[in-house]
This record gives C-alpha cells, sequence and structure tokens, in this order.
C-alpha cells in the first residue's frame, strides 16, 4: 500500500489533480491552525519553499502523517483543516490506533461504514467501540473494577459508575461537567455520580451525568437536561435493567422525562403523583400534571393540591398560561379555589382573552368585583386595565362589556387615552363604537390634539368601514390652527391598509396644496409619498406633481426609513420619465444631481433596486457618488452589508474605471476585495501598481493572500478563454 506522501508527491506530478489544489488553496490555512505559520516563513533558505511539495512535506512531518496510507493521510488531513482535530498529538496516538482497528474491522467485514462517511475523530472512536469492548479502555487509560463500575448496558446506553478522578475525567471527556476538573472527590463523599453515554448519539457530545444529593441530572454543557432539552429522553430509548439501589437513585430524573414526555401513558403520571420525588418539588411537577390531556390526571392533581393546601395558581409556568389547551371542568374546579387576583387575570395569565367563555366570562365576573368601591360603583382602575386587553378579547359581547366599564367611569383624557388603540380589536363592531365614543368627545383645547391623534390610529384599522369613518372625521379638518396643511396626518392616511381609504386622502387636495409652497413644505409631502403603501397612487400623485420638485429634493422619497417598494417605483419613473426634463428646466441641475444620486446610492435600504436603476442611468457617472474612502467597509451610509452590496454592484458595472478598481483591491473586506480580482477589467499591470503603491500601508500576508487570489482568478480566465 503506498504511504500518504508517496501518494501525495505522485499526485503533485499531475497538474490539475484534487490534492494539489486542496494543498495549493489550504496549505497556508492549514499552517496557520497548526500554529506553524512563523515556523514554517523561517525555513525559507530551503530548497522549494513555498510549493505545494514542500509544505506538503512538512505538514506531513510535523502532523505525524509520514507512516499514514493513502487514505487514513488524506481523512486526517481534511478533517484537521475543517477544525475536527483540535489537538495535533492525537494524531499519532489515539487517531491513528482508531484508524488501525477501523481498517482492520473493515477488511474483516465487522462494520460497513464507509470512512468518507466519517466526519470527526468521536464518530470513528464510536464505530471501532461499537465493535471493540476494549477500545474506550484503551483510550483512556482506564480499567473496569478499578476505575469504574459498568451499571447495565443495551442497545441504547451504556451507565458507568465513575470511582475515581482518572475515571471522571475519562468518560466526561469533551463536556464542562465540574468533576472532570478536579471536584470529583467532593461530589463522591456526598454520594456516586452515574454517567450515561448513548451508543447512537443524538446530536454531537451527547451525555448526561446525575447526582443524587446535589439534585443534578446534566447534559455534556453542564445544564439541566430537562430545561435545555424538554420532552422524552428514555421513553424513546429505554435505559438497560440496573439494579435497585441505582434505579431508586436515579427516579428523579426518570420521573422528570415521564413528565416531560407527552405520550407518558396517564397511569404512570397518575402513580407517580404521590413518588417522594414529586412530594419533594411539588412546584415544578404540579403545574405538568395539570396540563395533562387526560382531564383524570388533571382533576387527580388538583385534588392532590387541594389536600396539601397547595395553591395552583401562582406557580410558574402553572396551568392558567395554558388556560386555552385545558378542558373546562379543570378550570372550573381551579377557579373553584377562590384565590384569583387581579395580576392573576390581567397581569400574568390574562384569563378574560381566553376563547373558553365559561372561563372569560368568569374571570370578568370575578375581575369585577375587586374593583368595586363601598358603593359598588366601577373604578377608573378597573377601566384602566381594561382598556389594554379589549383588542384581545375573543368574545364579542365582553369587549362591549369591557367598553361599558371604560364608558361608566373614564372621562376626558384618560378615556381618549384609553381607546386609542381598540382599532385592532377583534371585532368590528367594537372597533366602530370605540371610534364613535372617541368623536363624539368635546375636548377642552389643550385635548383636543390628543382626541385627534387617537382618531387617526383608527386609519390603520384592519376594518374598512372603521378606517373610511376614520378617514371622513379627519379630513375636513386637514389644516393646523395656522392654517396650515396637517401633512403628518395626510401621511397617515395615505399609509392605510386600504387602498380606499388613502385614495381619500390623496384626493383630498391638501398635498397638492403644500407641493406648491416652500421646500420645508414640500419635503414632508415627498417623504411620506416613498413610504405609502399604494403604489399606483403614489406614482400618479408624483406624476401629476413633479413639476414642483427640485433634483435635490428627490433622496427625501427614501427618508421614510423602511423599505418600500413605492420609494423604488417612484425613484425609477423619476429616472426614466422625467429626470431629462428636470435636468434642462432647474439650474444648477449637475451640482444637485450628484448631491441626489450620492444620497440615493448610499442612502437607500438593503433590499431596494434603486442603487441598480442609477448605475444603469444614462446619466450616472462614479464621479457623482465618488469619495476617498468609498471602498472600505464603513457604517457611514447605514448597514456595512447594504454598504458593501453597493460596492460590488458598482465594481461590476460599465461604470469601473482602474483608479477605483485599484482602490476596491485593497478593500479590507473580502468579497468586495474577490469582486475587483475577478473584474474583466483587472490586468496584470493594475495588479502589480496595487503591490507596488500599497506594500508600505498593507500587511505582507494580506497582499500574499490577494496574490495568490490574482493568481486563481488569472488562470480560471485562462481555462475559461481556453
Amino acid at each position: 500500500m503506498k504511504t500518504f506522501i508517496s501518494f501525495l508527491k505522485e499526485s503533485l506530478l499531475l497538474e490539475y489533480k484534487a490534492w494539489q489544489q486542496f494543498i495549493k488553496q489550504n496549505g497556508a490555512k492549514i499552517l496557520e491552525r497548526m500554529g506553524h505559520k512563523e515556523k514554517y516563513i523561517s525555513t525559507s533558505g530551503e530548497a522549494g519553499h513555498g510549493s505545494e511539495e514542500h509544505m506538503t512535506d512538512y505538514i506531513k512531518t510535523h502532523l505525524g502523517l509520514s507512516d499514514f496510507s493513502e487514505q487514513h493521510g488524506n481523512w486526517v488531513l481534511k478533517k484537521f483543516h475543517a477544525g475536527h482535530i483540535p489537538n495535533t498529538e492525537d494524531i499519532p496516538t489515539s487517531i491513528a490506533t482508531n484508524l488501525r482497528k477501523y481498517e482492520q474491522l473493515k477488511n474483516s467485514g465487522v462494520t460497513s461504514v464507509e470512512l468518507k462517511n466519517i466526519n470527526t475523530p468521536q464518530e470513528l472512536f464510536a464505530v471501532v467501540a461499537k465493535h471493540d469492548t476494549k477500545a474506550m479502555d484503551e483510550r483512556l487509560g482506564l480499567e473496569q473494577g478499578r476505575d469504574y463500575d459498568l451499571l447495565g448496558e443495551n442497545e441504547h446506553w451504556k451507565v458507568y459508575r465513575p470511582h475515581n478522578d482518572t475515571a471522571a475525567c475519562g468518560l466526561g471527556r469533551n463536556t464542562n461537567w465540574c468533576t472532570t476538573s478536579g471536584l470529583f472527590a467532593e461530589y463522591q463523599r456526598k454520594g456516586p455520580l452515574t454517567i450515561f453515554i448513548p451508543k447512537k448519539p443524538a446530536y454531537d457530545g451527547e451525555k448526561y451525568q446525575h447526582h443524587l444529593e446535589s439534585e443534578q441530572f446534566m447534559d455534556y454543557t453542564d445544564k439541566d437536561i430537562h430545561e435545555v432539552r424538554p420532552g422524552p429522553m428514555f421513553s424513546t430509548r429505554p435505559l438497560p435493567t440496573l439494579d435497585s439501589e441505582t434505579t431508586d437513585r436515579i427516579q428523579d430524573g426518570l420521573i422528570k422525562d415521564a413528565f416531560n414526555d407527552p405520550n407518558t401513558d396517564h397511569d404512570t403520571l397518575l402513580r407517580y403523583l404521590n413518588h417522594p420525588v414529586v412530594n419533594k418539588r411539588p412546584e415544578y411537577y404540579y403545574p405538568k400534571a395539570l396540563r395533562s390531556s387526560n382531564e383524570t390526571v388533571a382533576l387527580k392533581t388538583l385534588d392532590e393540591m387541594d389536600r396539601r393546601r397547595l395553591s395552583p395558581i401562582h406557580y410558574e409556568s402553572g396551568l392558567l398560561n395554558q388556560h386555552d389547551s385545558v378542558t373546562t371542568a379543570t378550570l372550573n374546579k381551579l377557579l373553584s379555589f377562590g384565590q384569583l387576583s387581579e395580576d392573576d387575570i390581567f397581569k400574568d395569565h390574562n384569563l378574560i382573552k381566553s376563547k373558553n367563555k365559561n372561563i372569560a366570562q368568569r374571570a370578568f365576573d370575578t375581575v369585577k368585583e375587586f374593583s368595586l368601591d363601598g358603593e359598588s360603583k366601577p373604578t377608573g382602575e378597573l377601566a384602566a386595565k381594561l382598556s389594554k386587553i379589549i383588542p384581545e378579547i375573543h368574545h364579542e359581547d365582553l369587549a362591549h362589556s369591557a367598553l361599558d366599564e371604560i364608558e361608566a367611569s373614564a372621562k376626558g383624557i384618560s378615556i381618549i387615552s384609553q381607546l386609542r388603540n381598540n382599532q385592532n380589536s377583534k371585532h368590528e363592531s367594537v372597533a366602530k363604537r370605540s371610534l364613535n365614543i372617541l368623536m363624539g368627545i368635546r375636548p377642552s383645547e389643550d385635548h383636543k390634539f390628543h382626541r385627534d391623534l387617537a382618531i387617526s390610529n383608527y386609519l390603520h384599522s384592519p376594518h374598512k368601514s372603521v378606517a373610511i369613518d376614520a378617514a371622513n372625521a379627519i379630513i375636513p379638518n386637514l389644516k393646523t390652527n395656522k392654517g396650515q396643511p396637517d401633512i403628518i396626518t395626510w401621511g397617515l392616511g395615505i399609509n392605510s391598509n386600504h387602498a380606499s381609504v388613502a385614495k381619500l386622502f390623496f384626493d383630498s387636495g391638501i398635498a397638492q396644496e403644500a407641493m406648491k409652497q416652500s421646500m420645508g413644505t414640500r419635503v414632508p409631502v415627498i417623504q411620506h409619498l416613498g413610504n405609502s403603501k399604494h403604489v399606483d397612487l403614489a406614482r400618479k400623485f408624483l406624476a401629476d406633481n413633479i413639476h414642483h420638485i427640485s433634483i435635490k429634493e428627490i433622496p427625501h422619497i427614501i427618508a421614510g426609513g423602511e423599505h418600500s417598494k413605492v420609494a423604488d417605483a417612484l425613484v425609477k419613473d423619476i429616472f426614466d420619465k422625467h429626470l431629462d426634463k428636470m435636468i434642462n428646466n432647474q439650474p444648477n441641475s449637475n451640482v444637485f444631481l450628484s448631491g441626489a444620486m450620492r444620497g440615493l446610492f448610499y442612502g437607500a435600504s438593503e433590499h431596494s433596486k434603486i442603487p441598480e436603476y442609477l448605475i444603469n442611468s444614462k446619466h450616472f457617472d462614479t464621479s457623482l457618488i465618488f469619495h476617498t474612502d468609498m471602498f472600505k467597509p464603513s457604517t457611514r451610509y447605514g448597514d456595512e452589508n447594504k454598504y458593501k452590496a453597493r460596492q460590488i454592484s458598482l465594481i461590476n458595472s460599465k461604470h469601473m474605471t482602474p483608479a477605483l478598481l485599484k482602490r476596491a483591491v485593497v478593500s479590507n473586506d473580502r468579497d468586495v476585495q474577490r469582486a475587483a480580482i475577478n473584474s474583466p477589467l483587472m490586468s496584470q499591470e493594475i495588479f502589480d501598481d496595487v503591490l507596488k503603491t500599497q506594500r508600505e500601508y498593507v500587511e505582507s500576508s494580506v497582499l500574499d493572500d490577494l496574490q495568490t487570489e490574482y493568481t486563481n482568478a488569472m488562470h480560471r480566465r485562462v481555462t475559461q478563454q481556453g
């Protein structure tokens, strides 16, 4: 069999062998992962230094690969490069041993697993250990009986009990357990540890450790298994038969597993309700039993809690959070305990929002009793709390009952604030009634602004008729006290979810009047226009009023802050249909166009097509958007990834110049560098000039990487042309 190194040398004679390409592309990174980058540089005096063959000789020597077969050496080096072998000292020792054992098992037909399908040394060990009972002990230097006991084994698990630090560290390898860091003896003094290792791990690193005395059942990250991975662990992969003492010790973990598994049979849950483990931590187990889909289990749990005078309400993650998913009988019995508070109904559990009508009505009646004063009249405090949940109340009549409470107790500014968000009610009648109450208020001058603002919220109601009613109430008053157009409210109107409502505002004439005034009055209109949700209405308004817009005002279309397809469409219309006329009719148009181009190019949102429109426009010129640091990663114009996308688009456009390409090559962003190097405009002359002018400013390792990237790019270009 050829050795690994002879295979490499042979492959290097063939120009396009895959392995040569692997070393060429990844050799430097492998050296860096080995921590030998500087050491390799120190061998620069040796013949052939830097070649693939020399680098291969160096790597195989320092990784201990000289005696590996072709297949094994290939596998090790690729896994090391991928980061699956963090400790190089494992290669000539444990990994080499397991590869030899794997080869024997494969040749003898004991295992059918292909080496190419084994991704890590841990998986390799698992394959070997499955068929070699001594593999683990040999790897860890352990002896059964002396260092640990194997408590049980089946097709799913091996269960161990370590006796000393060596076994605790070996069996707990690659975990965060403190017992692997010198604390084994401290735990052992209190009681024995039990370690569970699956034969077929559900995920990388899967292991568990149980210690009864400290109430710990931890996964490999040292977190409680039922907090990190809620759900069954042992029901689908049963444990082997263990001695009674061990079974009793791990009963806590088994019961946790049963209560977390929705498929656990109900007889088992009923049997566990009186178990000492459950009695010790009822606040953990009872809420889980209450959520059972089996009413017998839930009612039995409530009986147990009632008998022990335990409150089923105030436990964290208790029953009330799941009021929609349990049975009516269960919750009625719970409510009959008489332990509800306002916080249970409003703050923590919102029983009034239950889809179960009986539960919601019972909660509503209960909370009214809490909120009666000495004369049995509703208090303002109840109205304030009800106002916060009206939009989410599931039952229409209860939502109206809540409105009754608000009308009966709230006055002035308080009723305005309590009705301002009801436009989102699930029920159209509730939203419409809330709006009518608001419109019927005759506020003082101080409160008028707040009343009008609350009404404007209803422009965004999901109920079309409600939004239209709000629009008809607002539009006749679309002017400020000083007689100026109220563009803020106009902007809310054109951004309504309903096109028919937006059209009412577009047709109101208020914005057309504003467009005839000063730039300070026009700009807010332009900003709201770009943020509208209705593209056809916005495009028509733009076309009708384009003669009022200056070139320097164009970027305000994207000033809404959020991505808008409307803004994209408006900018495209300007460049396709209107810009020529604007340039001819406006003085200093070239100066203003430069500012507009720059604002649009860098200010457009990440998903906008505006930069693409600009680059393809006949008016585009790189000088219009150029600045000295334009090819450096920057948050100057917002999101860095968005800015990078602009750079790459420009590099790939017909507007790229050699001067800009040189700047792009030395960008700090590899994606931008790669785009520049692969540009059709790139030449040896340009690249040599970059190396010459940047050598004293850029690290040599960066320039070396650029040289490699350029060489590969030129090779691809020649290959494609050939």
